[in-house]
């Protein structure tokens, strides 16, 4: 179990309201990725919680929400973080135990379903430090893990330097359009470029297509939606996450997304819609959401020809390069899974 391969206190997070600015960063759930990594952007910051600082080799657990159960390893590269309420910590015996080995188990679909039923079983729908401490590892000697994580690792930096690349792709192609997009004269607004549309698209097994909702993608179907190239944009949910497609996709309930009312100006759209703070528009519910009427009433400029071809001459092949490289970081991610069923089920 967890708890016998855990030092010290077991403890929740810190309660405090994240801020644009402070003494450190505070880390949520929400700043953990799909690939127990702590995300570089949207940080929010704490003044409070000095005993709350990670340390190397603490382990935190969502514990709530539907992402219960997605779990982070400190990694001092990160800076000083302090973790909050809604995480719990447990501080890893490196006698008993490799770290990291934890961590490349967390991230098994072995240890999902684990989360989810034990999560799904509770009276709050959720996970404490109860079920958690008696949650089971597979027993293998230390020779055994040192096996896997240095096998794990070496695919996870192959997939940083693929993800480094698609990012310095899309920061030349952002300055590109930043520096361009002053010549334009033209002002109207996003309906002049654009119609939104909506899909309700469920997970398909053995489907190849992504499904794309507000978070990314959610899941995968068997057929797509027949459009080409499109800027898929958050409608209810988390509203800080823009995509541009332009291979087969869906979409899920959570998105819009878009078909062009001219050929190749999808690139060009994306780049205007990320100048916006999408949670600005956040309509007001419950829940939030931006509606068609406010995305279609955003003001942008509208490129002539003679601008969109010289944009295009240099945006597209960019785009190109990042298909390809996105192709590596998928064939990596996909061995990835498959050592990770191999190994732990």
């Amino acid at each position: 179990m967890l708890k016998d391969l855990c030092t010290g206190h077991i403890d929740y997070g810190h309660t405090a309201s994240g801020k644009e600015i402070g003494r450190y960063r505070y880390a949520r759930i929400t700043d953990i990725d799909p690939l127990g990594r702590m995300k570089k952007k949207d940080m929010r910051y704490v003044d409070t919680g000095q005993e709350k600082i990670l340390r190397k080799n603490d382990l935190v657990i969502a514990r709530t929400g539907t992402q219960a159960g997605k779990a982070y390893l400190y990694d001092p590269k990160d800076g000083e973080l302090v973790f909050a309420s809604f995480l719990i910590r447990f501080h890893l015996d490196t006698e008993k135990v490799i770290p990291s080995f934890i961590k490349y188990y967390m991230l098994s679909d072995a240890y999902k379903k684990w989360a989810e039923k034990t999560a799904s079983g509770s009276t709050r729908n959720g996970l404490n430090i109860e079920t958690l401490s008696k949650m089971p590892i597979p027993d293998m000697p230390m020779a055994a893990q040192k096996n896997i994580v240095r096998k794990m690792d070496a695919l996870y930096r192959a997939l940083e330097i693929q993800e480094n690349t698609t990012q310095l792709l899309e920061e030349y192609a952002q300055n590109v359009f930043d520096y361009m997009s002053n010549r334009l004269q033209t002002k109207g607004k996003l309906k002049d470029l654009v119609i939104l549309k909506t899909e309700n698209k469920k997970k398909e097994e053995y489907g190849t297509i992504p499904i794309y909702n507000s978070g990314g993608v959610s899941g995968y179907a068997k057929s797509s939606n027949g459009i080409k190239e499109s800027v898929i944009i958050p409608s209810s949910g988390t509203l800080d996450h823009l995509f541009y497609v332009n291979t087969p996709f869906c979409a899920g309930t959570t998105v819009f997304y878009t078909e062009m009312k001219k050929e190749k100006i999808g690139i060009f759209v994306y780049y205007t819609m990320k100048k916006y703070d999408m949670k600005k528009l956040d309509s007001g519910s419950v829940i939030p959401g931006v509606n068609s009427d406010t995305i279609y009433h955003l003001p942008c400029m509208i490129p002539d020809d003679k601008w969109l071809e010289q944009f295009n001459q240099i945006a597209y092949p960019v785009y190109e390069k990042i298909a390809e490289v996105k192709k590596k970081a998928e064939k990596i991610k996909k061995y990835l899974s498959f050592l990770s069923a191999y190994y732990f089920g």
